[in-house]
C-alpha cells in the first residue's frame, strides 16, 4: 500500500472513530435479580395500603432503533 493510501485510509478510520469505528456493536447480557417480600393480598392493595410495590416496568425499558 502506497503512503498516499494509507494516509487517506488513516484518516477515514479517524473519522469513524478508530479502528472500533467499523465494528458492530457485540452482543452484551446483563443479568439482574429481583426479589420481593411476600405480600398479603394483591399489588393493588398493597400500593394502596402502603405507598410501595408496584413495578414500572415500561418507563425502563429502552427505545431500539
Amino acid at each position: 500500500m502506497n503512503s498516499r493510501r494509507l494516509r487517506l485510509l488513516q484518516r477515514l478510520l479517524t473519522r469513524r472513530g478508530g479502528k472500533a469505528g467499523a465494528q458492530p456493536l457485540k452482543p452484551a447480557v446483563e443479568p439482574f435479580v429481583l426479589a420481593r417480600k411476600p405480600i398479603v393480598g394483591t399489588v393493588a392493595n398493597n400500593v394502596i395500603t402502603y405507598g410501595t410495590g408496584a413495578l414500572n416496568i415500561d418507563e425502563s425499558r429502552i427505545e431500539s432503533t
